[in-house]
């Protein structure tokens, strides 16, 4: 049993309090696969670890490096589009 199938049982193996519907539910939504009541909402990795991880401890642990200091060097913003702040 493979992709979202294999890693929901997985998920649901190990929780104490494992709830099919609600588990597999949040598995189609972070797979991008389920229902989204805001479908124009989309999911931005660098604003979130720049809310989230802003001084990189957490990146710097998992992927093994620390981020660009603001962005500045990639000529982005904050905001992580080009021109935007």
């Amino acid at each position: 049993m493979g992709g979202l199938a294999g890693g929901a049982a997985w998920f649901a193996h190990w929780l104490l309090d494992a709830d099919i519907a609600d588990n597999w539910g949040n598995w189609q939504w972070v797979a991008g696969t389920g229902n989204n009541p805001r479908p124009n909402q989309r999911f931005n990795p660098e604003r979130q670890a720049t809310r989230f991880d802003p001084d990189g401890r957490y990146r710097e642990r998992y992927l093994g490096s620390r981020p660009e200091s603001g962005r500045q060097k990639s000529g982005r913003q904050k905001s992580g589009r080009p021109g935007s702040g």
